[in-house]
């Protein structure tokens, strides 16, 4: 299990450190936080957004000062130096998403820009330390179905929304464009469930 304690203020530093768990998978029973990584920040001038995935941490970083990436490490007791280092310089979204979600495979990084309203799609290549694109989808990219396969995208209709269902292939990294499904208000919650 992964948590996380926030501190902020403000007019200040603020950090996030995250931590690992083990539960005991008969009685429920956790283990002492580990603390993973700690992240320090001047309020309001940043935003990092960590994910887990897979055995992997992924931490989609904007700052104002010191630019943004996408850093990936494998989770161990000491982090060290990330996998795969993501700037501008790798692959242009990855120097500004405005969001970041990791695939629940921890193979592939859906990284959106307002700019373009598109969600590019990046294969991660341990091996190799890169991040290449593969596709795209046209929305910005909020949740995945449980297993992967399905993304879905919103599309903010002057105050209601579309959700935007794609297939995605974890082999390959393509989508294929699905239906859609309209809600009413912009405000209303939805959630992606595994059915059984």
């Amino acid at each position: 299990m992964y948590d996380a304690v926030y501190c902020s203020y403000p007019h200040g530093t603020s950090a996030a450190t995250y931590y690992a768990r083990s539960v005991d998978l008969q009685t429920g029973a956790l283990g002492p936080d580990r603390q993973l990584y700690t992240w320090n920040y001047y309020a309001g001038s940043g935003y990092e957004n960590v994910q887990f995935r897979n055995n992997l941490m992924f931490d989609f970083t904007q700052t104002e000062f010191s630019g943004n990436w996408v850093n990936i490490y494998r989770v161990q007791q000491n982090l060290g130096a990330p996998l795969v280092n993501c700037t501008s310089s790798m692959w242009a979204v990855c120097g500004d998403p405005a969001y970041g979600l990791a695939h629940p495979s921890g193979q592939y990084v859906f990284l959106f820009d307002f700019s373009t309203n598109i969600t590019d799609i990046g294969q991660v290549n341990l091996s190799t330390q890169q991040i290449t694109q593969t596709s795209s989808i046209p929305y910005e990219v909020q949740q995945f179905s449980p297993d992967g396969t399905i993304a879905y995208g919103v599309n903010d209709v002057n105050g209601a929304l579309d959700i935007e269902i794609y297939g995605f292939a974890v082999a390959s990294g393509q989508v294929t464009p699905g239906g859609t499904i309209s809600v009413p208000s912009d405000l209303d919650s939805w959630f992606a469930a595994e059915r059984y």
